[in-house]
């Protein structure tokens, strides 16, 4: 009876660090699976956005002239929209501009994009620029072609932004030409966040009803360190189990031996 019972001990055992095991997996690669299902039903909406809007969700969304992705023009206004044009696989076409009457077209990586269903009055930004001082309006990021120069006071139109070499640069549109321009050489500006709610973020709402899989990464970490505890407890008892051998020897009590009192 002792022996089938210790068995017994053993499979179970051995069953509750195989389920303590697969949960562990679960959890960590839970997030993960989550943010691959979301890209993937968000890029299956982009393909159906044909003439509509799709918003821009980081600062670092690179509007491309070219259908191969290789010139980067500038990074689109984060929270922002673009005009979809047509889904080409990886990226996008869409059409970006002042007001939809100023547009420029060209290519967005499908992925950047997000379709919030939200009504869209204003998709792009009407920022203006002012220039500091005269300063110079560049054909490229590296500020080696001179366009033309640019007097104290006159307005210039914000399109988008770029870093190149430690350089911060304003993409900008004046007098119908279109060029870059140092930052440092501008007016104090900053870009407003656009007016519609930024649905994109996660809702703390949700977040409290999803805690057992979309919680935060502490109630995860939480999660982790509870069941690493709960498996070296299981491989303590399997161990123990294995190496506990039942005694083999009797206690002798009150033994007696005639020799004693002689």
């Amino acid at each position: 009876m002792i022996k089938h019972a210790k068995t017994l001990s053993i499979i179970t055992i051995i069953f509750s660090i195989l389920f303590e095991l697969i949960f562990l997996s679960y959890l960590v690669n839970a997030k993960s699976t989550e943010k691959i299902v979301a890209s993937a039903l968000n890029q299956a909406v982009v393909q159906d956005l044909d003439g509509n809007y799709a918003r821009v969700i980081d600062d670092k969304t690179p509007f491309y002239s070219d259908e191969d992705g290789v010139n980067a023009l500038f990074y689109l206004p984060y929270t922002y929209y673009v005009k979809v044009l047509n889904n080409s696989g990886l990226l996008t076409h869409v059409e970006y501009g002042f007001d939809t009457d100023t547009l420029f077209d060209g290519y967005v990586p499908t992925d950047k994009l997000f379709f919030d269903d939200l009504s869209v009055d204003t998709p792009f930004p009407t920022v203006t620029l002012s220039a500091e001082k005269t300063v110079t309006l560049f054909d490229d990021k590296n500020c080696t072609k001179n366009l033309q120069y640019v007097f104290s006071g006159r307005k210039m139109k914000f399109l988008g932004h770029v870093e190149n070499n430690g350089i911060y640069l304003c993409y900008v549109e004046y007098n119908g030409t279109t060029g870059y321009v140092k930052e440092e050489d501008l007016a104090p500006y900053s870009i407003p966040n656009h007016k519609n709610p930024l649905t994109f973020l996660p809702q703390e709402d949700d977040k409290n009803l999803n805690l057992s899989i979309n919680g935060n990464n502490d109630n995860l970490v939480l999660k982790i360190l509870i069941i690493a505890c709960l498996l070296g407890a299981g491989i303590v008892a399997l161990f123990t189990a294995f190496r506990k051998k039942p005694s083999s020897s009797i206690a002798v009590s009150g033994y007696y031996d005639e020799n004693d009192f002689e």
